[in-house]
């Protein structure tokens, strides 16, 4: 009677219940086989794993080459079967789609080769939730960097399931540019306005970044407390309002 034992993994946490009988064997492997792949080849998993044809069985070399295969970043799943009777061991794998083709659709401040080489997600990768977000991000920095603050991005994944071969379409709404119109200070009392102002990369004409108006704070509140006044408050949030146009911005700082 033909025994099997299964092993699973899913993202790198292994689990395994096998009998006692089978922890320690010197059985010799007859047949390693790599089941699911579609669009990798079994040979680029098969030369990364320790079981091998024509050795000793070992269930640790079993468990590291699980989690071994799962770090090849091909696959979503893997779960193994050996069959104690004739020393199979079946991985089987649940591939990722392959990325056959990423597009852009309504971008026209930048072109496809700028925004292709901005993600991280690259045709001919196999698809990864981290790197789907994180190129979704670089996206939308790049337009926010360059003053499109109302940019909007969606996606459009389409997976053949024969072939597990996707299309990733980026749909880009990118707004208007919206600049500072002007820039306020308020509460200022011990200085002139324009002093204050001075110190500000925040300027008009130019784009408001968080980054450059948090550094902006720290350099009016360095100023004040350099000259005496240690209980100095600076917000971190200026007060923003739009035009009608949602082209130009105001800034008060009070």
């Amino acid at each position: 009677m033909k025994k099997l034992i299964v092993l699973c993994a899913v993202s790198l946490m292994v689990s395994a219940v096998m009998p006692a009988h089978a922890k320690k064997s010197s059985t010799i492997v007859k047949h390693v086989e790599i089941e699911g792949v579609i669009n990798v080849k079994p040979k680029a998993v098969l030369n990364k794993i320790k079981t091998k044809r024509n050795k000793p069985y070992n269930e640790d070399n079993v468990r590291a080459d699980m989690r071994v295969i799962l770090e090849l970043g091909y696959f979503d799943n893997v779960e193994v079967s050996v069959d104690t009777t004739t020393l199979r061991v079946a991985f089987k794998v649940k591939e990722k789609p392959y990325i056959k083709k990423v597009s852009f659709k309504g971008n026209k401040v930048y072109s496809q080769g700028r925004l292709k080489s901005e993600i991280t997600l690259k045709e001919k990768d196999y698809y990864d939730l981290s790197k789907f977000e994180e190129s979704k991000s670089k996206i939308l920095s790049l337009y926010r960097d360059k003053g499109y603050a109302d940019v909007k991005l969606e996606s459009l994944p389409t997976t053949d399931e024969k072939s597990n071969q996707m299309t990733l379409t980026f749909i880009v709404t990118e707004g208007n540019r919206i600049l500072i119109g002007d820039v306020k200070v308020d509460g200022v009392k011990a200085y002139q306005t324009k002093k204050i102002a001075k110190l500000m990369k925040t300027k008009r004409k130019k784009v408001f970044k968080d980054e450059t108006y948090e550094s902006d704070r720290q350099e009016i509140i360095k100023f004040y407390k350099n000259n005496g006044y240690i209980q100095v408050e600076v917000p971190q949030r200026p007060e923003i309002s739009f035009n009608k146009e949602r082209t130009l911005m105001s800034i008060v700082v009070r």
